[in-house]
């Protein structure tokens, strides 16, 4: 899936995040403020742009690692 404009900056940006904190429980309001973002409408853009939600990109990038 192609994700692109803003939608696309802030995948990246919320994976980058992920990517950085895997080892480390989720936090989605600390995510949220790391973005000035409000964490409903960051999930809900993050669902909408890429099909799966931040909890379960997490959980993937935590089993990729600990599986390495």
């Amino acid at each position: 899936m192609t994700v692109s404009g803003k939608s696309g900056s802030t995948v990246r940006r919320v994976t980058a995040y992920l990517i950085k904190h895997c080892g480390n429980d989720f936090a989605g309001e600390q995510l949220a403020s790391q973005l000035n973002m409000n964490y409903s409408y960051l999930s809900a853009a993050f669902k909408q742009a890429t099909g799966q939600t931040i909890i379960e990109t997490h959980t993937k990038l935590r089993m990729t690692r600990l599986s390495s």
